[in-house]
């Protein structure tokens, strides 16, 4: 008798999990048909961009639609832009194509150093740049995480100033979906992995492919733009041109010509113009980015932060962080500051207003009536990131952090466009204690 109470036990407790088993299969399903897959031409294609970021990304030549509950009246929405259009009659160099590669986990500033150098070295070659894709910052919110277009990002017209762009449709067109050759650092060891995984990226994601690895010759492009065979590249790739470790083969002033004409798209600069007049009336502002990186790993949602003594440091850098900028900004008589920063750092805001520091603006004060509605922008990441950089583009003294691509990002704009002063932070900060780390 118990034997039989025993199997019967044990055949509903199978039942049980097997039903849960399946419901999970099922609840798993929906949340990511509904959530992670962007739908394209038919197909649905699931990139693991890193360990802690997965996205979805679609081949992008038609605008994606978020699915954002908030939908407020009368608020500033920047439109989703396709990306560029193909031209009908295509009157190119002889030189062809140049496509600027580069896949890996950083932000988008990273991406955009990397297109930069790709710029140049298009300009280098007489050769027309292929438009790139841009990917969010895991930060990003879920209802805005799409992949963003070049021309939704910077004003293409006035790249266009110093370089043709092609659409990616075209180079897939006149390209036959291929890339025939790929110029790799001389001083770069490219393993198999690593190209693997930029080839299988790109081919999902631009639907563009790679030639083999064993066909790829790590060779300057200065050598190859010389041999007698170099015109018939019609469709030529740069590995990471922003990674090189060798001497890039082009002068400084290419990179400056580039950095003039790298500015933000006409949206972009609107709002960072309207914002920036707002700030301090009108007069010279201070702004600041506050990039304390030790606090990151904190602040990171896939990270616990197991380390009390470090955080108890960066508190207390934090607060001599504030006094010193209080006595900098009264050293150059300006009387308001724009402080950028990522959100779990925001209580830097609070330290600074502590310290007696006048008319600090950040993210939170962009409201009405004093400044436009810009709900949707600033509940998209990546865009309210480029109205920050815009709104310090235009500052009187920028504080940069040191290393960050954020940063750099805003400085090579700057010093192109020789605009204003740029002091970097831990020149200012008079202490900071062990362990911390302001870049």
């Amino acid at each position: 008798m118990s034997l039989q109470c025993e199997t019967s036990r044990l055949k509903r407790v199978f039942q049980i999990t097997l039903i849960l088993v399946i419901l999970g299969i099922s609840f798993m399903y929906f949340w990511e048909s509904n959530y992670y897959n962007t739908p394209f031409a038919g197909h649905r294609l699931k990139i693991m961009l890193t360990a802690h970021i997965e996205d979805d990304i679609a081949v992008a030549t038609t605008p994606l639609q978020t699915n954002s509950k908030r939908q407020p009246k009368n608020h500033t929405k920047l439109a989703m832009i396709p990306s560029l259009t193909p031209t009908s009659t295509i009157h190119r160099p002889k030189r062809g194509y140049l496509l600027s590669i580069h896949y890996d986990a950083n932000g988008p500033n990273v991406q955009y150093g990397s297109y930069r150098t790709g710029l140049a070295f298009a300009i280098y070659s007489g050769r027309v740049i292929v438009e790139t894709l841009f990917f969010p910052h895991w930060e990003q919110e879920k209802e805005t995480r799409r992949v963003r277009y070049l021309n939704e990002t910077f004003d293409y017209k006035t790249l266009e100033q110093i370089v043709s762009i092609a659409s990616l449709e075209e180079f897939r067109r006149e390209c036959n979906q291929t890339v025939k050759a790929i110029i790799v650092d001389p001083d770069t060891l490219l393993d198999r992995e690593s190209y693997k995984k930029r080839a299988d990226a790109y081919e999902r994601i631009y639907d563009i492919r790679f030639p083999k690895l064993k066909d790829i010759r790590n060779d300057s492009y200065a050598r190859i733009l010389s041999r007698q065979d170099a015109s018939s590249i019609m469709c030529l790739g740069i590995w990471e041109p922003s990674f090189w470790k060798s001497e890039l083969p082009f002068s400084q002033d290419i990179l400056n010509s580039v950095d003039k004409h790298m500015v933000y798209a006409p949206e972009i600069q609107n709002i960072g113009r309207t914002i920036s007049r707002q700030i301090c009336h009108g007069k010279p502002y201070l702004a600041l980015h506050w990039r304390n990186k030790t606090g990151e790993r904190c602040g990171h949602p896939n990270n616990i932060c197991k380390e009390p003594d470090l955080m108890v440091n960066i508190s207390k850098t934090a607060h001599v962080a504030a006094k010193d900028l209080r006595v900098f900004m009264l050293a150059h008589n300006l009387s308001c500051m724009y402080i950028a920063l990522p959100v779990f750092a925001k209580e830097m805001v609070r330290l600074l207003k502590d310290a007696n520091v006048r008319n600090v603006v950040s993210k939170n004060d962009i409201r009405p009536p004093k400044y436009p509605d810009l709900t949707d922008v600033k509940h998209d990441a990546y865009l309210w990131s480029l109205v920050e950089e815009d709104i310090c583009l235009r500052s009187e003294i920028f504080v940069a952090t040191k290393y960050s691509s954020w940063s750099k990002q805003v400085r090579r704009i700057r010093e192109a466009a020789g605009n204003g002063t740029i002091v970097s932070l831990p020149d200012i900060v008079t202490w900071i204690a062990e362990g911390v780390v302001l870049k």
